[in-house]
């Protein structure tokens, strides 16, 4: 019998391993089985031998059974072999709690782990809901198939804003890196301190872990401003703009993580106005009203190599009032042009001028009813409030105007036939007006007087021998060509019942009565209707406005004019007007008219909003309709005609 390390044979034979310990190797394995269970302190069952007592741990009622008869799954698993694992998620995001436990690596039970795999996970109540960036600890509880559970305690996770601070070292595994640099001419200050971008090796200014799929320009830090406001760079000096974050697409992912601020370089504009008095010669005026100023243009800023073109200011009416709110004076304002009209590219800071024209304003020409011989007053209409003067012999004759707008001057003598009145309207602080000349006309007599019989009989003598009454022939009738074959003409000697035949008045009237007239007085806002020689007056709610040497009028007060229809939709901030079946619209903020018919017109003056009324341009819609316009001055007769002098405009419309 050899002598041999107990543990090498062991090894060999069974695969089991002791501490070391030497014997005499037995001739044969039973002898060998035999020994080592002996000595070893293992157990033989069922003929085979394993390495702990099947009834070690167990109850005295259990032991005996099986190996594992009766322990659950918990219990053969073990709470020592469940690790907890810190989870770390961006809040909002559901948590998976079996991510928070792990299975010890060292067992091998297949069985085991597969009911680990099977478990349930449930966590204690912590969610994504609150940031949690130090980690927030817990427990989990896994239970198994056969309803035993372990408690997983020390269990942390850990949950993070969209976009976190880059010194965080917990964050999900998808967070992207994303830096922030300064570029061309950009800069931040920070207390006195101040860094200043580079253009060719942006400087890299601050960095952040952020979650994939975010838009950094949308998403609200603690401070309220989306992280491009919380940088705040700006500009390196005044002759950098419009400041960006270049690229545009603020939404982060791998391919899209770095983010450069940049200045663009710019060029000063400046506006100068020149005025001068057209009334005195053209002679300079030293500055404009200052509520003209205030609508003027101000110095502005141009990107380098820009185009750059001004805007043509609006005509302005100034009124001049004294102490006690009497207008005084109003003149008319009128812009002339810019010099120059243009920059095709601005390289260095520049200056335009424009310049000015002042002139009095003119009254407006009032109206007057006709006048015959012997009248003693002239009646008329005219602006409330203004001086109508009335020149006759050399003398003149004054009357104000009422609040209705009619005036009346009463005269110290009748008039004398084909005498001439010259009238002239003057409104407060403007110059008289274009003059109305009329023509006194004969007066007409028309009540005849009986002529008397020649020679009267005042006693006639009856005849004696009266001749019986004979019935005068019938004259006879012309004949005329009959165009109506199947009609038969008419024996006119025979007796016939009187028909009366009458023409409609619409087709005898001279074109002037079939027309509409709109007369409308830009300067005030009133406006005359004449129809079939009758005329009504009436008043805009918003005075007109003269754009682009463009008459603009209220949307309802141009519709009525042109004989359209007008809808107005506040959503859409779309005017829809209709006439004959076309349709015309109108979207306020553009400048632009859309037709049924799938045209698209361009405006020269794009509508206002004044006072919540919007103003369209008259000429603008009035040729999609098909009018005409013009002038008085031109000789041709127009459907809408501006009259200079008298600052109105007529709407002629044909019915």
């Amino acid at each position: 019998m050899k002598k041999v390390v107990a543990t090498t044979m062991a090894t060999l034979l069974f695969g089991l391993s002791f501490p070391v310990k030497t014997f005499a190797l037995p001739n044969n394995t039973e002898e060998l089985e035999s020994k080592i269970v002996k000595d070893f302190n293992v157990k033989k069952y069922s003929g085979k031998i394993i390495d702990r007592d099947p009834n070690l741990n167990l109850s005295e009622e259990k032991q005996g059974q099986l190996p594992n008869q009766g322990q659950s799954l918990a219990e053969r698993i073990g709470k020592n072999n469940l690790i907890p694992v810190d989870i770390s998620l961006w809040q909002g995001d559901p948590i998976n709690w079996k991510d928070g436990v792990e299975l010890d690596t060292s067992e091998n039970d297949p069985e085991l782990r597969r009911a680990f795999d099977e478990a349930n996970f449930e966590g204690d109540g912590r969610d994504s809901g609150l940031q949690a960036p130090s980690g927030s600890q817990g427990k989990i509880v896994v239970t198994f198939k056969d309803k035993s559970f372990i408690e997983v305690k020390d269990q942390k996770i850990y949950v993070f804003p969209h976009v976190t601070a880059s010194s965080y070292a917990n964050v999900p595994k998808n967070a992207v890196t994303t830096t922030f640099f300064l570029g061309e001419e950009s800069k931040v200050k920070s207390g006195l301190n101040e860094q200043v971008g580079n253009a060719e090796h942006p400087i890299p200014f601050q960095t952040f872990k952020i979650k994939p799929g975010t838009n950094i320009y949308d998403f609200q830090l603690p401070t309220n401003k989306n992280i491009f406001d919380n940088i705040s760079a700006m500009p390196a000096d005044d002759s950098y703009s419009d400041l960006k974050w270049e690229p545009e697409n603020y939404i982060v992912s791998e391919n899209n993580k770095s983010f450069t601020a940049r200045a663009i370089k710019s060029y000063k504009v400046k506006f100068e106005f020149k005025a001068y008095d057209s009334d005195k010669g053209h002679e300079e005026i030293n500055s404009l009203p200052q509520e003209l100023m205030d609508k003027m243009p101000k110095d502005l800023k141009v990107k380098k190599g820009d185009s750059f073109e001004a805007t043509k200011p609006e005509n302005f009416i100034e009124t001049i009032k004294d102490k006690n709110g009497e207008i005084t004076k109003v003149y008319e304002w009128t812009f002339a042009g810019w010099n120059p009209t243009k920059f095709l590219k601005v390289e260095k800071d520049e200056k335009i001028s424009g310049t000015w024209k002042r002139k009095q304003a003119t009254s407006a020409k009032p109206t007057a009813d006709n006048v015959t011989e012997g009248d003693k007053a002239i009646k008329g209409q005219g602006i409330a409030g203004s001086i109508i003067k009335i020149k006759l012999d050399n003398k003149t004759v004054e009357a104000k105007v009422s609040d209705t707008g009619n005036w009346e001057a009463k005269l110290d003598r009748g008039l004398n036939k084909d005498e001439k009145v010259i009238i002239t309207q003057v409104e407060k602080g403007k110059k008289g007006s274009e003059q109305v000349e009329l023509t006194v006309a004969k007066k007409e007599n028309n009540k005849p007087s009986p002529k008397p019989e020649s020679n009267p009989q005042p006693n006639p003598q009856p005849n004696p021998n009266p001749k019986p009454e004979q019935k005068p022939s019938p004259k006879p009738r012309p004949r005329t060509g009959n165009i109506f074959p199947k009609l038969k003409n008419k024996d006119y000697n025979k007796n016939s019942i009187e028909v009366k035949t009458y023409l409609a008045k619409s087709k005898i009237n001279d074109n002037k009565n079939k027309s509409l007239r709109h007369i409308i007085n830009v300067l005030s806002g009133e406006y005359e209707i004449v129809k079939d020689g009758v005329s009504q007056k009436k008043r805009m709610d918003v005075v007109p406005v003269i754009k682009n040497d463009r008459l603009m009028l209220p949307l309802r007060s141009l519709a009525e004019m042109i004989g359209a229809k007008v809808e107005w939709d506040s959503q859409t901030r779309i005017a829809t007007f209709t006439n004959n079946a076309l349709v015309a619209k109108i979207q306020i903020d553009g400048n632009e008219i859309v037709l049924s018919n799938g045209k698209v017109i361009k405006m020269d003056s794009k509508p206002l909003n004044i006072n919540g009324r919007i103003l369209v341009s008259l000429s603008n819609v009035g040729n999609v309709f098909g009018l005409t316009n013009g002038n008085t001055k031109d000789g041709i007769d127009q459907d809408i005609e501006w009259d200079d002098a008298n600052k109105t405009v007529t709407i002629n419309l044909k019915k």
